[in-house]
This record gives structure tokens, sequence and C-alpha cells, in this order.
């Protein structure tokens, strides 16, 4: 978990090491290399763990649909408060979301929460 902060670079650059790290404390992700902050496996460890892991993660990420819609399968709510705004207005994206797991809705543009079709 946490202990990834002490650990060398080597160990902070290791995949599986990091991986695990993050399934035990979200947080630890801030300790990774920074090519794990936009591993879509590793975040999403590490979010849905603890969805304050999120600030530590690229951001861009949150603009990936696939990875949005693994949030939605482990049902990692607190996490979609990162979704980008393109995805909060993307209308194909967000039928796919609510379909999967209505509770998706309350992340949708007002324009799209008022549109029955969604």
């Amino acid at each position: 978990g946490l202990s990834l902060e002490f650990a060398n670079a080597f160990l902070q650059a290791d995949r599986s090491v990091v991986l695990e790290a993050v399934k035990r404390h979200g947080e630890a992700l801030q300790h990774a290399h920074a090519s794990f902050q936009g591993d879509k496996e590793v975040v999403l460890e590490a979010v849905c763990n603890d969805t304050s892991a999120a600030v530590f993660a690229r951001q861009d990420i949150f603009s990936d649909e696939d990875f949005v819609l693994a949030l939605v399968e482990r049902r990692c709510w607190l996490a979609w408060n990162f979704l980008s705004e393109s995805l909060k207005k993307d209308k194909d994206f967000m039928l796919e979301a609510t379909k999967r797991d209505g509770f998706a809705l309350q992340y949708a543009s007002d324009k799209l929460r008022a549109d029955r079709e969604v």
C-alpha cells in the first residue's frame, strides 16, 4: 500500500508491485512511476479502492470511454466526479452508460438529463 512511498524507484516502476499496492491502498498511486498514473488498469484499481486517488491520475483518463464504462461496471461512482465535460455531453456515451446502470444519468449534462431517449 502506502509503503510504495518508501520503495526504491525500481519498485515504483514495477507494474505488478504498483498494481498490488493500489489494490491495498488507492492513494499509493501518488508514489507510483508517472507512467502508471495513466495506466487504465492501475488507475481503475486505485480509484475503485479509494476515490481520492483520482487526483493522482492523469486527468485525460477520465475522457476515455472504455475506462469510464469500466468505472460503471465496478460501481465506482464517486470517481465519476472527475468525468470529462465532453463525456457528460456525449449522448451516445451516456446512453451506453445508463443502459449499463441507470445511476449514470445523474452525471449527464442538464440537456441530456432532459432527453427522453437517455
